[in-house]
């Protein structure tokens, strides 16, 4: 399969054009009191209040994430895919004040985390055509907000941006079984669909 781009330029940033912000997410009681809040979280300008609670709210690993990362060589796939784990040398070697894990507050981690494993599993199920096609500089990034249907909502971008193909996470392949939403669009997609297993 090959990669095309949509919205961004080789060689630029996939983020050049789009303006970030700091915002703020909170969840509270109907008596008032505050059950969740999070201040700083970096999402973009053009982001809705309810997007970027989604974001904060579901997407943000909130904690246990090593400040410090190796990678980890596997023969059959490219080093820019290899999967990062806690490097524990690094880890012992830092300073007892500081801190040894963290969790995410910007937009661009997720993105990046979620672009990530979708290259390294696309690379693994066979789907790119070379290596030049799972290389991070193609893949792209771009936020658009819609209401309906799931099913019915992807299978129509899909169609609209000529894709060829989408990634789904399933939280029910922990089952064996395929939640309503990508079982769908599987099914009605005019491109092919990766389903990936999300936690």
């Amino acid at each position: 399969m090959r990669i095309r781009r949509l919205f961004t330029v080789e060689g630029k940033s996939p983020y050049e054009g789009i303006s970030f912000h700091a915002a703020t997410s909170e969840i509270r009681n109907p008596d008032g009191s505050v059950v969740f809040r999070q201040e700083g979280i970096e999402v973009p300008a053009s982001w809705s209040q309810v997007a970027c609670d989604v974001m904060a709210q579901k997407y943000f690993r909130r904690a246990g994430m090593a400040v410090r990362m190796r990678p980890v060589e596997e023969k059959d796939v490219p080093s820019f895919l290899w999967r990062q784990v806690p490097d524990k040398a690094a880890l012992d070697a830092m300073p007892e004040n500081e801190k040894k894990a963290c969790g995410e507050i910007s937009a661009k981690q997720v993105f990046h985390r979620l672009a990530g494993t979708w290259a390294y599993w696309g690379w693994k199920g066979g789907y790119f055509d070379a290596e030049d096609d799972a290389r991070e500089k193609g893949l792209e990034t771009a936020s658009e907000a819609k209401e309906g249907d799931a099913s019915k909502v992807l299978v129509e971008l899909a169609e609209k941006h000529d894709a060829d193909i989408l990634v789904i996470g399933n939280k029910g392949m922990k089952r064996k079984v395929l939640g309503s939403v990508p079982n769908t669009v599987s099914h009605n997609a005019g491109c092919s669909v990766l389903i990936v297993k999300t936690t």
